[in-house]
């Protein structure tokens, strides 16, 4: 492959979306000062195709490789789309794995928090899914369990929450944060939002953004 034709498939994804605002939760360490870890799950039915079939290849870097970002707000006036995964003002992000558990750290002080959608890059571009839920946390909650969301992207469309407790501490002690199983959770279960109750850009699957492309040598 000459060098040319390797950076026509090579995308900066790094660019595509800014640093989040949150963090995830490393393995062994405990929520800093200040924060509240959330543990849940997510699973995206079918899941998202990174490399589809009839696009370019693309080469994935930095984050975008393994991970997918989240968006949440404060509030339902805005559509999920780019106009609000763009505006840095207008929501709250952070990694999440494609699928399973995660373990994030949020500011306390957020008393109900929606998760909007995970936006996803692949060879034709970033891709947004809706995963409309609402998440409530109390003041004293340390770590809170929001259950595993599951979203079914082919008709008949749905998004459910799971209690699966068990599962959750079982993939902490796997995944390196057995430190979390030795403090109480708090199950504050995710609660889907009925269609109808949030602003939606259309009733079709949002289409691919196009990426931004390293510029070929000269």
């Amino acid at each position: 492959m000459t060098a040319e034709r390797m950076f026509s498939v090579l995308l900066l994804v790094a660019a595509a979306c800014t640093r989040p605002s949150w963090n995830e939760i490393a393995a062994g360490a405990q929520p800093r000062q200040g924060t509240v870890a959330i543990v849940g799950a997510l699973s995206l039915l079918p899941p998202v195709e990174q490399q589809s079939a009839g696009s370019s290849p693309v080469v994935m870097v930095g984050a975008a490789r393994d991970r997918m970002y989240g968006v949440f707000t404060t509030d339902l006036s805005r559509p999920f789309g780019p106009d609000l995964w763009e505006d840095q003002s207008a929501h709250y992000s952070v990694y999440l794995p494609f699928e399973g558990a995660f373990f994030i750290e949020i500011p306390r002080g957020h008393a109900r928090l929606y998760l909007r959608g995970v936006v996803v890059m692949t060879n034709r571009g970033r891709t947004g899914i809706e995963t409309p839920i609402q998440i409530t946390i109390q003041p004293q909650d340390e770590i809170a369990y929001i259950g595993h969301v599951v979203v079914q992207r082919t008709a008949p469309q749905s998004t459910q929450v799971k209690e699966d407790e068990q599962a959750a501490r079982q993939a902490a002690q796997q995944m390196g944060h057995s430190v979390l199983t030795t403090r109480p959770w708090a199950v504050r279960l995710a609660r889907p939002l009925e269609p109808g109750s949030y602003p939606s850009p259309s009733t079709k699957p949002l289409e691919p953004v196009p990426l931004q492309a390293v510029p070929r040598p000269r």
